[in-house]
């Protein structure tokens, strides 16, 4: 959607424009959750209400972020199916904080506050039983000291698992803990993008 929406933008040389683009690529997407760091790059909160507005979050230190990637898609509508219509007071609680927790961890450089800041009570627990391995995974990922923490990557079915910079490592270890329970898995080790899009053309 952003590339479309840029590359359009681009013939009139407007492809600047990054926030009117973030206004219509949430028109189209429905949400901003992907299009805003798409657009800003970086690690970005976005909020709806008569337009989007979108901050970016400063990260302290510097992260590699490991994309665990089964060999099946999930639809989102499967995956927002199997949701509570209602959440206990406790669970909303314990979200709110988590993620206050985990936003204050990544901005402070608190990386012993990313574990617990990413437990979540929303939708893992609901979504995480459509993708075979899950708490098994989960528990591996949760287990080994050099993983900051984890999470389910939106709607899946990709995990993901937050390590440092300096820990070279981390995919073929993660690979060998796994072992048989990635089966035929596809393990990627990704960095924070800061920049959003970028547009060259003559």
């Amino acid at each position: 959607i952003v590339a479309g929406i840029v590359g359009a933008y681009a013939f009139v040389d407007r492809y600047d424009e990054r926030q009117e683009i973030l206004e219509l690529a949430t028109k189209i997407e429905g949400h901003p959750d992907n299009v805003a760091p798409a657009i800003f790059g970086g690690l970005t909160v976005s909020v709806m209400s008569d337009g989007v507005t979108t901050l970016n979050i400063p990260v302290k230190h510097d992260y590699r972020f490991v994309a665990m990637i089964p060999p099946f898609t999930l639809s989102t509508e499967k995956s927002r199916s199997v949701l509570p219509q209602v959440l206990s007071r406790s669970d909303a609680i314990a979200n709110v904080s988590h993620l206050a927790l985990m936003v204050a961890s990544l901005i402070n450089g608190y990386d012993d506050g990313l574990k617990l800041g990413f437990k979540d009570r929303l939708h893992q627990p609901y979504r995480g039983k459509l993708i075979h391995n899950y708490d098994e995974i989960m528990n591996v990922l949760e287990n080994d000291e050099n993983v900051l923490g984890c999470y389910l990557s939106g709607a899946g079915p990709t995990l993901m698992a937050v390590i440092r910079e300096e820990d070279k490592m981390g995919v073929v270890r993660l690979k060998e803990e796994l072992g048989s329970l990635l089966n035929d898995w596809e393990v990627i080790k990704l960095e924070l993008d800061h920049k959003g899009y970028t547009c060259d053309y003559e």
